[in-house]
């Protein structure tokens, strides 16, 4: 299941990067898919985004603005809901484009300690393309 993708249909649409805003929904889709599928669920997701009033380039690339503390806890929900593995993308849905900025790793590097998370299911970190 792809929870990165940021383009306007999927705004419309209400799915992927958008299904973010409601993780109760996700997370019951999680939880349909691992218990219908006889495939691995693997879920590919951004972090949660920090909300930040007066969004704008000068402020937005200088912050570290994803929520930490609520990623982690939906990265655990997913593992609890029945993700076989996880793709962690270390920027949230608002970074796209000019708000693209270079990502440094430190929610992947929590997830990957955690061991509600990293203990129970592969992680795969899926950095920017500007990122080696």
């Amino acid at each position: 299941m792809n929870c990165g993708c940021l383009q306007r249909i999927a705004k419309r649409g209400h799915y992927s990067a958008c299904l973010l805003d409601t993780p109760s929904i996700l997370l019951q889709v999680v939880q349909c898919l691992r218990s219908k599928l006889k495939i691995p669920n693997t879920v590919k997701v951004r972090t949660l985004p920090t909300e930040t009033k007066n969004l704008n380039e000068s402020n937005y690339l200088d912050e570290f603005p994803s929520n930490k503390k609520d990623t982690l806890i939906l990265y655990r929900d997913f593992v609890q809901a029945g993700a076989n593995m996880i793709y962690l993308h270390e920027r949230n849905r608002h970074e796209k484009d000019a708000f693209t900025k270079h990502v440094i790793c430190e929610i992947i590097r929590e997830a990957v300690i955690d061991p509600l998370i990293c203990g129970k299911v592969p992680i795969i970190a899926n950095k920017g393309i500007t990122t080696l």
